[in-house]
C-alpha cells in the first residue's frame, strides 16, 4: 500500500515526500567525467565515418519516392478498385491510404544471404479505404514485383488469416 502512495506522489508531482538517494559524493567541488586523451601523435578520426561496402544489397530498404508513386499510378489503373485520388476523394470513396514494403519472405532472404539464392524480388502492401459500398472497408493488398510491369499482379493480403479475405469493416465512414 505505502508504494502505491509514492507512486501516486510522483504521478501528482510531489517529489518532496518521495525519499531521494544520496549521490552528494559524486558531486564534489572540481569533479569531471573522465576523458580520454589522445595522444600527440595519433589522428583524430572522429569527424569523419568509416566507408562499409556491404557484400548483398539490403533487401529491407524502404520503397523509394519512385517506386511508391510506381505502385500507387498500377492500383489507380485497375478499374476493379474504383479508386479516387486523396485530392479529390470524399468519404465515400475508395482511396489508398498507405503504400509499403512487403517484406521478403523468410526463407528467400535466407538463400540469398546465406546461399547462392538470388536477389528476392520486391512486393509493396498497399491499405486501402472501400468507401464507396453499402458496408465500407478498409483492406490490405499485395502489389508486385516492382517496379511494375504487365506481369505484375495485386490481390488480398490474407497472411495470418483463415479468411478468404481479410476486411476490417469501418462503421462510421462521415467521421473519417
Amino acid at each position: 500500500m505505502w508504494s502505491y502512495s509514492l507512486i501516486l506522489l510522483a504521478l501528482l508531482g510531489v517529489s518532496s515526500a518521495i525519499p531521494q538517494p544520496k549521490i552528494s559524493a559524486l558531486r564534489r567541488p572540481g569533479w569531471r567525467p573522465h576523458r580520454r586523451q589522445l595522444p600527440f601523435d595519433s589522428t583524430d578520426t572522429s569527424s569523419s565515418s568509416p566507408t562499409v561496402l556491404a557484400p548483398k544489397d539490403n533487401i529491407w530498404n524502404s520503397l523509394s519516392n519512385d517506386e511508391a508513386a510506381d505502385v500507387i499510378a498500377f492500383l489507380h489503373s485497375k478499374n476493379d478498385l474504383n479508386l479516387t485520388a486523396q485530392e479529390d476523394a470524399g468519404s465515400w470513396d475508395n482511396t489508398i491510404m498507405v503504400v509499403d514494403l512487403l517484406p521478403p519472405n523468410k526463407t528467400d532472404a535466407l538463400n540469398y544471404f546465406d546461399g547462392d539464392g538470388d536477389k528476392p524480388e520486391r512486393w509493396a502492401i498497399a491499405s486501402l479505404l472501400f468507401g464507396a459500398t453499402e458496408e465500407p472497408y478498409a483492406q490490405d493488398w499485395v502489389v508486385g514485383p516492382i517496379p511494375t510491369t504487365e506481369n505484375s499482379t495485386y490481390y488480398p493480403y490474407t497472411f495470418g488469416t483463415h479468411a478468404h479475405e481479410a476486411k476490417i469493416r469501418s462503421y462510421d465512414m462521415d467521421g473519417h
